[in-house]
């Protein structure tokens, strides 16, 4: 192998890089998914549903793990490949419930870690973390279905109630 032949498989390996980057920033079904398991696994923790507190636990485990492992590895990276897509965008409602969903995603990451690390204890700061959290995370999936409504994974849940895109 030459110096110029490693080179060359160099930039391919980064032509592919950018391309599966720009990729990634298009119709993310695994981030979509992430975000509504995420939603899906933190309704049982809320108060007002007073689930046993056995079973509750373990969704707890569950959310956590999800929310800090798919929130790293699977919604960061998209929402980091699609803002290129935000702000290059013409269409208003794309660019606002875009906007809206970002600072949802930042109080709902940052809410959230802060209740991984030292958790609703009770006190007045915790309770307000965790009130921004449920908030945050409940606006965030109902922006995101709306935002996504064309090209979700729940395009065949739309369709069967007759809500198909539009």
């Amino acid at each position: 192998m030459t110096a110029m032949s490693v080179g060359h498989e160099s930039l391919d390996l980064a032509q592919r890089c950018k391309a599966r980057w720009q990729a990634l920033a298009y119709r993310n079904r695994t981030a979509e998914w992430t975000l509504y398991a995420l939603a899906f696994s933190g309704l049982p923790l809320i108060a007002a549903f007073s689930a046993d507190w056995q079973w509750q636990r373990w969704d707890l485990v569950g959310h956590a793990l999800l929310g800090t492992f798919g929130f790293i590895t699977l919604i960061l990276p998209f929402w980091s490949s699609h803002r290129r897509l935000l702000l290059r965008s013409r269409k208003s409602f794309l660019r606002m419930t875009g906007r809206i969903t970002e600072v949802l995603l930042l109080v709902t990451g940052a809410s959230g870690y802060y209740l991984i690390l030292w958790g609703n204890r009770g006190g007045p700061l915790g309770n307000l973390v965790h009130q921004a959290h449920l908030i945050a995370s409940l606006g965030l999936t109902l922006v995101v279905m709306r935002h996504a409504w064309r090209w979700s994974v729940l395009q065949p849940l739309w369709k069967r109630l007759g809500l198909g895109a539009r």
